[in-house]
């Protein structure tokens, strides 16, 4: 495939904008930005060229000739008739799909080039052992080595998809969260990181540390969240599995305590009793459940919360400190009883069953 380019052809980050408002896309932006996105291909069955352009009309504009000259006069009368007929609307739309297509093209530049300085195949990354283990048990893998480079491929084709529809502050966020909720597990279980030198390809390592600079975090974050989503997605971790021994309210004091009761709207009774797991995980509405898990000031995945509640119930605090013998856990009350008996208004505890 070939790109055709002239001297006044240019990307549309590049190209001089007209004099009308700021907004405002000009004929002589497009064309200039077409013709800089222009490619070049041979269909052999039928021995015809095809000069191309993405992004400007329906399914791109094509011109189609004997000669690769031919299908380039084709192609300049056929993005002619467009853009004559084009309204502002669609001037816009053009100009943004040819803006998305210099950048994809400009963003393979720089992978190559990362990995055309990148000659070593050896690097060192860090793995949650969690994520080790998944990758171990995953039935038909194959070397340990080939396992954790597929885990990342895939699971960085993942995060491209998932990013198309988040902005980088989400996209941040949700690293930042898998981090925590990874964190939180090994402190629990008393691990560290499993740092391993892993062999892959030069590219892939730069698409790595690419993503990881658009995206604003650590190249050692991104690899543990990429692995995080090839393994939800090829269901080789149990979502409630992994959650068990993470406590949703670890660390969180007083002050912390009752603004979560207060985002939720409900008493610090009624969350003492997710808190020390005295509420029969089933009753608990599924749509209260989530917002609970996401009001937390840690939030956490349901998975965790659910496993949280189907542990043992525990004492709060106060209780172990006012018994003057070895204190005994109460049974589990059903969320509307435990809603009422923290005192809530009957029409709030009807809103909460019907969430």
């Amino acid at each position: 495939m070939a790109t055709y380019g002239t001297a006044a052809g240019r990307a549309p980050g590049e190209a001089e904008r007209g004099t009308g408002d700021a907004g405002e896309v000009t004929r002589a932006d497009l064309e200039r930005a077409a013709f800089a996105a222009l490619r070049h291909d041979f269909h052999a069955p039928s021995r015809t060229h095809i000069v191309w352009c993405p992004g400007v009309g329906r399914g791109g504009t094509k011109g189609f000739g004997d000669a690769a000259d031919e299908a380039h006069r084709a192609f300049v009368a056929r993005l002619a008739t467009l853009l004559e007929a084009a309204s502002s609307g669609d001037m816009r739309r053009w100009w943004g799909n040819l803006a998305q297509d210099e950048a994809e093209r400009s963003r393979e530049r720089h992978v190559r080039s990362l990995a055309a300085r990148e000659r070593m195949g050896e690097y060192s990354i860090s793995l949650d052992p969690s994520q080790s283990a998944a990758l171990r048990a995953a039935a038909g893998a194959g070397a340990a080595n080939a396992r954790i480079v597929e885990a990342l491929r895939e699971g960085l084709a993942a995060v491209r998809e998932e990013a198309r529809g988040m902005t980088e502050a989400a996209m941040r966020d949700a690293v930042a969260a898998s981090e925590r909720l990874l964190r939180d597990g090994r402190r629990l279980r008393g691990e560290d990181l499993d740092v391993r030198t892993v062999r892959m390809d030069a590219e892939t390592h730069a698409r790595l540390q690419l993503q990881a600079h658009e995206l604003g975090v650590k190249l050692p974050e991104l690899c543990r969240y990429a692995v995080g989503l090839h393994l939800r997605r090829h269901a080789h971790v149990d979502p409630d599995r992994d959650a068990m021994g993470i406590d949703p309210f670890a660390g969180m004091d007083r002050q912390a305590f009752g603004a979560t009761a207060r985002r939720l709207g409900i008493p610090r009774d009624l969350l003492a009793g997710f808190r020390d797991r005295q509420i029969e995980l089933d009753t608990v509405p599924p749509a209260f459940m989530a917002r609970l898990c996401d009001d937390l000031p840690r939030p956490v995945p349901v998975a965790a919360m659910r496993a949280h509640l189907s542990a043992e119930p525990r004492l709060s605090g106060a209780m172990m400190f006012r018994a003057d013998g070895k204190p005994a856990a109460s049974g589990r009350k059903t969320f509307e009883e435990a809603a009422r008996d923290a005192g809530m208004p009957e029409e709030e505890v009807r809103r909460l069953l019907s969430e």
